[in-house]
């Protein structure tokens, strides 16, 4: 068995009115898809939109599952990064067709920061990648 550790961590971040109407090739965090595929973002740390890539063209990440942090209070960020771990290891096998690790794809994800959280963000996106290459066509099914 490999441990995987994520190579990159993007986090939600900004008021939820902010992040309404991106334009340009890119959208927003808080309406990102299951299926969505993106190049990473040219800021680091706190994001509140990725230049989107259509999937059959090259791309860095592609979204695999999204799912909501059930609770009233922020539990912080090393809680919040726990749990999403977890979750986005747990269901990568559904989406890839193969375990996470068994597979050359690792994953990443996306979450809320504080600030967020207290504008009413719970949404967990998860987001598969293959260190230093790009990805070509959606990696549903693809078992890799």
């Amino acid at each position: 068995m490999k441990l995987r550790v994520p190579l990159m961590l993007i986090v939600m971040a900004l008021a939820l009115g902010a992040c309404a109407g991106v334009g340009g090739g890119g959208k927003s965090v808080f309406d990102l898809e299951i299926g969505d595929c993106f190049d990473d973002p040219t800021e680091s740390g706190e994001v509140s939109e990725v230049p989107i890539v259509d999937c059959a063209e090259p791309h860095d990440n592609e979204v695999y599952d999204a799912f909501d942090y059930d609770g009233d209070t922020f539990p912080g960020d090393d809680e919040m990064s726990a749990t999403a771990d977890q979750e986005c290891q747990d269901s990568f096998e559904e989406f890839v067709g193969i375990g996470y690790f068994d597979s050359e794809l690792y994953a990443t994800h996306l979450v809320p920061t504080q600030e967020s959280w207290d504008n009413g963000d719970r949404e967990i996106i998860c987001v598969l990648y293959e260190p230093n290459e790009k990805l070509t066509g959606s990696m549903e099914g693809a078992a890799r």
